[in-house]
């Protein structure tokens, strides 16, 4: 291949009247952050890539993947037309230029062949994201060529956390808002100063000296590892476990955002193992029925409502009930004093008593299964290490999410984590706070109206969803 410095614009002697204007836009060298840049543009031919310092996301960062992308232009290597080797197999591959129309044609020529001969399975069809996303490997070439075979990128990337949060609490809500400051810099299996995706290197940057804390969880020392205050150097692939034992820590020592656990989330919902599961019908993104162990007053009294939640009530010992259609409590806090722990007795329609217990005590029951010295013989970290580092970040309400990037989904137990890291997020009263975590910021256009799903501990048996409640009231 010829040098790289052959494809840089800024080798060539410009003309001495040669005119120059500045275009703002944006670069997409890595991810997605989409870093704001300036390119300079000489006689049309771009000659300088720079930050944006008004860009709110990247603050002026452009980094030299940024830089370089001068190279993918003008390189004299880069591929713009349609190549076909013409040389048998195991020879040198002759290749030789041929048209957009003989290429397409060939290819759609060799897929007929292929389908007709061994059906629409014997074909595979594969795509990563680039930087133009293409929708052919995701629905046209399946639905096109009749195969259900596809790998995408999206099932190693991004796509894990959006159906781990959806099971947990609502699509997309392990983006971090970073760009906010967080008094506690929680990295987990990322490195954004070198690979961004959520956010730009320089803003990763200065929020890590900003913050308070700084706490880096990588089975590698990575750039950030020497200047953290604590590094938790895992084994791969064991994140749920280390986040389930960074709860355990937190729930046993009471660092839990109590309030938000009662009134935001599933957490004081009474959980019966011995009923059957039962629901409703529920029109999400699509038809569905949630059915759920969760005890509901459709399962105390006839004509009950199978979307009223029971809680019990600390202050009195009675059942009332969370009404999800309506998004109100029978009596609002803090009337009632909902019960995050405990075993209570409660007596089913058909006159049978049950146990049920908290949601919140189901998942304290799930954590102590990883406590620190358990975890540490999967982990590999040392009980303390990761006592110290759950009590840093779980100080006091506020301090900011967990910013954590493809190194949790690039594993077996890809959705397990990020449901496991979206409840420690959650039961710290970090959700929805500046540099928390958010959901998204458009409409999904659903018939719950402006309700999000309401924040879960564990898939169990509700479903994708469950119950709406809306969050935009929550400081009410």
């Amino acid at each position: 291949a010829a040098s790289p410095l052959k494809g840089l614009a800024k080798t060539e002697k410009p003309a001495q009247d040669a005119q120059v204007e500045r275009i703002r836009t944006i670069c997409r060298s890595c991810g997605k952050m989409e870093c704001g840049v300036w390119v300079t543009m000489r006689d049309g031919r771009a000659v300088k890539i720079e930050g944006d310092d008004s860009a709110i996301t990247s603050e002026g960062n452009c980094c030299t993947k940024s830089m370089a992308a001068l190279q993918a232009v003008y390189h004299p290597d880069r591929l713009t037309y349609p190549m076909k080797r013409h040389a048998p197999n195991g020879a040198a591959p002759g290749w030789v230029r041929i048209t957009w129309a003989d290429a397409l044609t060939t290819a759609a020529n060799k897929f007929a062949e292929i389908r007709d001969k061994y059906g629409p399975e014997a074909i595979f069809t594969m795509g990563g994201t680039s930087r133009v996303w293409s929708m052919a490997p995701y629905h046209a070439a399946k639905f096109m060529l009749g195969t259900p075979n596809g790998h995408l990128a999206y099932q190693i990337c991004k796509g894990p956390r959006h159906f781990g949060t959806q099971l947990t609490s609502f699509k997309n809500s392990s983006w971090m808002a970073l760009v906010d400051g967080v008094k506690v810099f929680t990295q987990w299996g990322s490195e954004t100063t070198i690979s961004n995706y959520d956010d730009s290197g320089r803003v990763t940057v200065d929020r890590r000296f900003k913050a308070d804390k700084h706490i880096v969880v990588a089975p590698r020392l990575q750039h950030f590892g020497p200047q953290a205050d604590i590094w938790l150097p895992l084994r791969p692939g064991t994140d749920a476990a280390m986040a389930l034992a960074w709860m355990d820590v937190i729930i046993k020592e009471g660092l839990y955002d109590k309030d938000f656990c009662q009134k935001w989330t599933n957490g004081p919902f009474l959980y019966a193992d011995d009923i059957e599961p039962s629901g409703f019908a529920w029109d999400y993104y699509y038809p569905m029925e949630v059915k759920t162990k969760l005890v509901k007053e459709s399962d105390l009294v006839e004509g009950g409502s199978p979307q009223k939640f029971a809680v019990h009530d600390e202050i009195t010992g009675d059942i009332h009930f969370w009404d999800a259609a309506n998004d109100v409590w029978d009596v609002a806090p803090p009337a009632i004093e909902p019960a995050l722990f405990g075993t209570y007795i409660v007596k089913l329609k058909d006159g049978r008593e049950v146990p049920a217990q908290p949601v919140f005590q189901k998942l304290a029951d799930r954590c102590d299964e990883f406590s620190p010295e358990k975890s540490e013989k999967i982990t590999w970290v040392p009980a303390e290490k990761v006592r110290e580092a759950a009590r840093v970040y779980a100080s006091k309400p506020g301090n900011g999410g967990i910013h954590y990037m493809l190194g949790i989904e690039q594993s077996a137990n890809a959705v397990p984590n990020v449901m496991a890291l979206n409840a420690l997020v959650c039961i710290t009263g970090n959700m929805d706070t500046p540099g928390g975590h958010r959901g998204n910021t458009s409409d999904q256009g659903n018939p719950a109206g402006d309700k999000a799903n309401l924040f879960g501990f564990g898939a169990w048996d509700v479903g994708p969803g469950g119950p709406g409640v809306s969050l935009e009231s929550r400081d009410k």
